[in-house]
């Protein structure tokens, strides 16, 4: 017989909330990683379940497993992105397309070309921060060495970015909202795309006519010729190589499941670094696993290639498993955060949101009450 639970009153409500915020400040002043303060979070409701609403022990363990056996497709995914950003770096295909990104860059389009450039990559490997962090770089040096305001060119790599990792199906934001809302990844990202596709068609304009200012300026291409360079050496570029990036289009536009797409992009990505790069099947499947590894003599390009694989998607595997794992309390479809203490969580995710500058947890809390909200295909 299940065990009726008890609502907890103001007080308990409250002493849960502070305890939440206590250990999250001093967690995040401390640099302690989030998934080790999700794990402390979670401890402390636990036992206020056990000891404080006298919930059995056994209850909340299996409270702990529902919340993880609804969504436990998302780690899945991330596993799966892992795969496909090793094997398409590996075989050529985010290589080629800097390559030939970087050499469209001239004096008119610096703005434009460093937009787009960033927004394509990060929509390939899922990462804003990673796509900024290399290629970006690499714009934003060439940018201001021909005398573009910095302001301009970060701005431009930012939005890029930012963009790519809003409309990727490989950013772990993308498949946490799909997932824990129970959308298909792919209805979620055409859902976006109403509204993201519209702004990117604003902002080339917008970038085009302030990239008119400097139409006199002497564009400096030593730091690109550096890069391409090193790109040319170190790989065979070839149409053959937009054989994943076709196919990942094709099979979603079709409706096939994100895990079967994204295996089917990340194999094809594999046989083409055997066939078009030459690399032996024991390589590729190591990259896959622990990532890619370059050491082509050019700083910038063993970082902008050195990503990918199931071991970097870990971390945040981990951090999305504790944070779906939920302990029971008066409101048992919300994760465990705010299962004990809130009855209308969204409204009160946001302090803790900016505390712990992590949007895991906007993303649980919401998807909790928008689960059921949307149809499944948009």
């Amino acid at each position: 017989m299940k065990h009726e639970r008890k609502r907890p009153g103001l007080l308990l409500s409250l002493l849960t909330i502070v305890g939440i915020i206590v250990i999250l400040l001093v967690g995040s002043k401390n640099s302690v990683p989030t998934v080790i303060l999700m794990l402390i979070n979670m401890i402390l409701l636990m036992a206020l379940c056990v000891w404080g609403l006298h919930i059995p022990y056994k209850e909340v363990e299996l409270d702990l497993l529902g919340g993880l056996r609804e969504a436990i497709i998302a780690p899945l995914i991330l596993i799966c992105s892992g795969l496909l950003i090793a094997s398409w770096i590996q075989c050529g295909t985010v290589p080629m397309l800097i390559y030939y990104g970087l050499g469209w860059m001239n004096v008119k389009w610096i703005l434009v070309a460093s937009f787009l450039l960033c927004a394509v990559l990060c929509s390939c490997i899922g990462t804003s921060w990673g796509t900024a962090g290399t290629v970006g770089i690499a714009c934003v040096s060439v940018g201001v060495s021909m005398g573009v305001p910095l302001e301009m060119m970060v701005g431009a790599v930012l939005s890029g970015a930012i963009f790519g990792d809003k409309l990727s199906p490989l950013s772990d934001t993308t498949i946490l909202a799909s997932s824990t809302s129970e959308i298909n990844i792919f209805s979620h990202v055409r859902a976006m795309a109403t509204t993201a596709i519209p702004t990117l068609v604003l902002c080339c304009v917008g970038y085009y006519l302030l990239g008119l200012r400097y139409v006199n300026l002497e564009m400096n291409t030593a730091l690109i010729e550096q890069v391409r360079t090193a790109l040319a050496e170190n790989f065979n570029f070839s149409v053959v190589l937009l054989i994943p990036m076709v196919l990942i289009i094709t099979l979603s536009l079709c409706k096939i499941p994100a895990l079967p797409t994204l295996l089917t992009a990340a194999f094809s990505g594999s046989l083409l670094a055997m066939l078009v790069q030459g690399d032996s099947p024991s390589a590729i499947f190591t990259a896959m696993n622990k990532g890619c590894v370059f050491s082509t003599g050019v700083e910038m390009v063993d970082t902008m290639l050195s990503k990918g694989g199931v071991t970097s998607m870990m971390s945040t595997v981990a951090t999305i498993m504790v944070a779906l794992a939920r302990v029971p309390g008066y409101v048992p479809s919300f994760p465990p955060v705010w299962d004990i203490t809130l009855e209308h969580p969204p409204s009160n995710v946001i302090p803790l949101h900016i505390m712990n500058a992590n949007n895991t947890f906007l993303i649980i809390i919401n998807s909790s009450v928008d689960r059921g909200c949307w149809p499944d295909e948009l």
